[in-house]
């Protein structure tokens, strides 16, 4: 299959692959060796209107796809084209303009109302939502558990209001991340939506401040000058992680400390908290709060430490001294594992020497939790992106599953 670019300028060439990279997530660097590669004539067709344009997205992009032996086109391609009109019928109908060619993916990336409120749910980081999600359902359900004569119906709302509030301090802390690093994210998350052009940085402050102001509000008008307290620590620290007047990310102690702090002690103090004053039941730490709150602050730490094992080629241009980039990516899981492998010993211990646990429920959740982590460990490839993003998941995968055993431990 030959496709004649005759009519077609470099220039041409080059602002219409550029504007296809970032529409779709491509990096400077990979939109580069796009133009530079041989696949820059097929795409230029594929592109124009009158080849009925097809997005490329994911594992099929060319800088991942393996060439067709044939046709010398990625193979992730080579069936669509299939579908399409044939290349002559491009090639006798004259001249492709510029205008024809980038006009089309120019109003892709205008949008609509469904493409906005997709690019602010990538915004908020689904997979920290996830966990502040789990981490209040369950904190209630536990709460629950230990006073069920309690329960009341009526306090559904005000429950759904409070986990609103922890969602929207959770969108200001990861909002204003990205914020601050849309240059770094460009090269290790070119898929979130400032880096990849989705959102602007205006739409982003007007999403963190509304944050930052919605979420207090709540708080302070439904909950206790304690628990108040609490949730704006918690904005302050996640304001100091990245990038106001102290930035503790190119420290990685004070990065880990103050995720782990966060998303360890804070949220689940908190949530356990308030749902004992909401149900006006004087506050008591119990063996099963106080495992919790200790094992995901280290959960935590490793959280924070093991999340820059795929930025590291961003952290490094940027001069961003994470433990990731000083120590590399295969010590940083070998430590992250031993740490992680120690708390699942240390919780069983706990569940077999201390009174007030659910020892079947504790030793074997916590034994079946090690032995994924052992697999994560050796699956995982060190100087491999994809790999370190995988292994990544997996350890977010093992915090989702800590608590939703929370409950009945």
């Amino acid at each position: 299959m030959e496709i004649s670019t005759r009519n077609v300028t470099k220039r041409q060439l080059e602002a219409t692959l550029r504007i296809f990279g970032e529409n779709n997530s491509f990096s400077s660097t990979q939109v580069d060796l796009l133009i530079k590669s041989d696949y820059t004539s097929s795409l230029l067709c594929l592109l124009s209107p009158r080849y009925k344009r097809i997005g490329l997205q994911g594992t099929d992009h060319p800088l991942k796809a393996r060439q067709s032996p044939t046709s010398g086109l990625p193979l992730g391609i080579e069936d669509e084209i299939k579908n399409y009109k044939p290349i002559s019928e491009i090639e006798n109908s004259g001249p492709i303009t510029e205008k024809e060619i980038t006009e089309p993916i120019i109003a892709d990336k205008k949008g609509s109302k469904f493409s906005t409120l997709k690019s602010i749910y990538k915004f908020t980081r689904p997979h920290t939502i996830r966990g502040t999600i789990l981490a209040s359902l369950t904190g209630v359900l536990r709460a629950l558990i230990e006073n069920p004569t309690s329960i009341n119906v009526n306090l559904i709302p005000k429950a759904a209001l409070g986990m609103i509030a922890l969602l929207l301090g959770n969108a200001y802390i990861v909002g204003i991340n990205q914020i601050y690093d849309v240059d770094i994210d460009k090269i290790n998350k070119p898929f979130l939506p400032i880096a990849a052009g989705e959102m602007t940085t205006k739409t982003a402050w007007t999403v963190v401040l509304s944050s930052a102001l919605i979420g207090p509000l709540i708080v302070q008008r439904l909950f206790s000058p304690t628990i108040l307290a609490l949730y704006c620590f918690g904005l302050f620290i996640g304001t100091l992680y990245r990038k106001v007047d102290v930035q503790t990310k190119k420290n990685p102690i004070i990065a880990g400390l103050t995720i782990a702090c966060v998303r360890g002690f804070l949220l689940n103090f908190g949530v356990y908290y308030a749902v004992k004053e909401a149900l006006h039941i004087p506050f008591q730490l119990n063996r099963p709060v106080i495992f919790l709150a200790r094992f995901m602050t280290v959960f935590a730490g490793v959280i924070a430490i093991t999340k820059d094992m795929p930025d590291i080629a961003g952290d490094k241009k940027f001069n961003i001294n994470t433990w990731a980039v000083r120590a590399g990516s295969e010590k940083v899981a070998n430590v992250g594992c031993a740490v992680l492998g120690v708390n699942y010993a240390s919780a069983v211990v706990e569940a077999v020497t201390c009174p007030g646990f659910n020892r079947g429920v504790m030793v074997g959740g916590h034994c079946l939790f090690g032995a994924y982590l052992l697999r994560a460990r050796a699956m995982f490839v060190a100087g491999q992106k994809e790999s370190s993003k995988s292994f990544y998941a997996k350890i977010w995968n093992l915090f989702y599953m800590e608590y939703l055993l929370y409950p009945f431990i």
